[in-house]
């Protein structure tokens, strides 16, 4: 099953609630489920998706997507923004879940 996870929090986030949901959307990766990650970019340049799955110990079926959340269109808030870019993403991917 292909699953769609949209988190508005950015790839390096060291909340709880982004790192239960980078957690969650491993285990359906391990079940055997096909699993994207929606997010925000990291707030480090440095840091990439290879650096979140050594710090989480995630697995490498997980396909994480972050996205620019500083994009100039003056009448939306960056909140807006990604919800455009999940759905962008949602209509791309066809998931069974999101």
């Amino acid at each position: 099953m292909r699953i769609l996870v949209a988190l508005p929090a950015a790839l390096d986030s060291p909340l709880a609630n982004a790192i239960n949901t980078f957690k969650m959307a491993d285990g359906y990766a391990r079940l055997g489920h096909e699993v994207f990650v929606v997010c925000r970019e990291p707030n480090s340049v440095s840091f990439t998706v290879s650096d979140l799955r050594t710090r989480l110990s995630l697995s490498d079926s997980v396909v994480f997507e972050p996205t620019r959340s500083r994009i100039f269109w003056p009448s939306l808030d960056r909140n807006e923004v990604f919800a455009w870019q999940v759905a962008r993403k949602a209509r791309e991917l066809r998931p069974a879940i999101a």
